[in-house]
């Protein structure tokens, strides 16, 4: 796989200047490209000056007491929440049903022709029911 000078470039400034850190499947492709580009060495040289002053700057980690003082105060200025139920199908959605049956309810009981097709008539003669032979013999 070829190697670019951006995805170089990318490299250095995740992973720093030394190869170890970088991920197996791009160090190859890495090598070969500092060996024959001086502008890939330029990089390099570039990310190695940055961690030289990244491992010199001293890390000053808080001691076990201020780390709790830091914990208590931020969970201190987080806001009171109180628990939510979980109500995926909730009253909302409840009355929109409800409205929306109500609506069916009233457009169906009034015989109102909404489409082109039956007249309100012709529907209610589809369905009541159909006379058999016996009940036109009687």
């Amino acid at each position: 796989m070829t190697m670019s000078l951006i995805r170089l470039n990318e490299l250095l400034d995740a992973y720093g200047a030394d190869p170890e850190r970088w991920p197996l499947e791009d160090r190859v492709g890495a090598t070969e490209l500092l060996a024959r580009s001086s502008e890939a060495r330029a990089l390099a040289r570039r990310a190695a000056e940055i961690d030289d002053l990244l491992d010199a700057t001293p890390l000053n980690l808080p001691s076990s007491g201020e780390s709790a003082a830091l914990v208590s105060r931020i969970m201190d200025a987080l806001p009171v929440t109180r628990p939510q139920t979980d109500l995926r199908f909730g009253w909302p959605n409840w009355t929109a049903l409800a409205a929306a049956g109500v609506a069916g309810l009233m457009i169906g009981w009034s015989g109102l022709n909404i489409g082109p097709g039956l007249a309100a008539t012709d529907a209610a003669d589809l369905l009541a029911p159909t006379p058999t032979l016996e009940d036109t013999l009687w």
